[in-house]
C-alpha cells in the first residue's frame, strides 16, 4: 500500500516539477488568490498552475485545532502522510517548487492554524537560485520567528534540508550547520534527517531517491523511522543531535 501510494505521488510531482526558472525573489500578491495566500513572481507556467492548485486545496482545508503541521516543498508535498501516520489528526502543507521566500509569504495561510506540533522542512530549492547560505538559513530563522510568535503553544521542528547532486550540496551543509547552532537558542528542535540520508561523498544515498533530490519508496520510509517519535509524542531537543 505504501509502495503503490509513493509511486504515484511521485509520478505527479515528477510531471509537475520537471522544469525549474530563475525566480525573481520579489513576489506579487494576487488579487484573487483566498485570503492568507500568495503567490510569487518567476515561476514557469506549469509551476505557477502548480503552486496556484496547491494554494487552493491548502486553504480548502479545515483548520487544524492540534494535530501536526506539516510544511515544506514537495517533498513535504509527496509524503504519503496519512499511510505514514494512520488516525493521526494532519494537514500537508507542501507545495512543490516552494522556496523560504515563498513560506514567508504564505505564512498567514500557516498560522490561522493551531497545530501541536510543526516540522518544516524548507531550503532545497532555494539552492537552484543562490550559493548564499546565509540568505537561506536567514529566511529559515524568520520563518521559524515568526511560527514561535504567532502559534507560541506549538512544538515547532526544524528539519535539516537533505543532501542532493550538484554544487547546491555544499551549500546545504553550510545551512544545516547554521541552523543546528541557531536551535541552541530558539525554542525549535533541529533534526538531523539529513544525516540518515548523506551517502559517503556528501550526496543524497542512491538507494533512497530516484534524481538525486525526490524521495523514492525507500527514502521515505527512512523519512517516517526519524520523525516517527517525534510526530506521535514529541522528542526532546537532544534527539536532534
Amino acid at each position: 500500500m505504501l509502495r503503490a501510494t509513493i509511486t504515484a505521488i511521485m509520478v505527479s510531482l515528477v510531471t509537475a516539477c520537471s522544469s525549474l526558472s530563475d525566480p525573481a525573489m520579489d513576489a506579487d500578491i494576487a488579487a484573487d488568490r483566498p485570503t492568507g495566500s500568495v503567490l510569487w513572481s518567476g515561476l514557469t507556467p506549469r509551476a505557477h498552475d502548480h503552486v496556484n492548485r496547491r494554494l487552493d486545496q491548502i486553504e480548502a482545508l479545515p483548520v487544524l485545532q492540534g494535530g501536526v503541521l506539516f510544511v515544506g516543498d514537495s517533498i513535504t508535498e509527496g509524503a504519503p502522510l496519512q499511510t505514514m501516520f494512520p488516525n493521526l489528526q494532519l494537514a500537508n502543507h507542501g507545495i512543490g517548487w516552494d522556496t523560504t521566500e515563498g513560506v514567508l509569504l504564505r505564512l498567514n495561510q500557516i498560522t490561522r492554524n493551531r497545530p501541536a506540533r510543526l516540522f518544516l522542512l524548507i531550503g532545497t530549492n532555494d539552492t537552484n537560485y543562490t550559493d548564499d547560505p546565509d540568505r537561506i538559513s536567514d529566511n529559515i530563522l524568520k520563518v521559524t520567528d515568526a511560527l514561535t510568535a504567532a502559534l507560541p503553544d506549538t512544538e515547532l521542528y526544524v528539519l535539516s534540508i537533505l543532501p542532493r547532486g550538484g554544487p547546491g550540496n555544499a551549500v546545504i551543509s553550510d545551512v544545516n550547520r547554521s541552523l543546528r547552532q541557531a536551535a541552541i537558542d530558539r525554542p525549535f528542535v533541529f533534526l538531523n534527517l539529513a544525516q540518515a540520508m548523506r551517502a559517503e561523498n556528501g550526496e543524497m544515498r542512491a538507494d533512497l531517491s530516484y534524481d538525486n533530490l525526490h524521495l523514492n519508496v525507500q527514502g521515505y520510509a527512512v523519512w517516517e523511522a526519524v520523525l516517527r517519535e517525534c510526530v506521535w509524542n514529541g522528542c526532546p531537543q537532544g534527539l536532534s543531535e
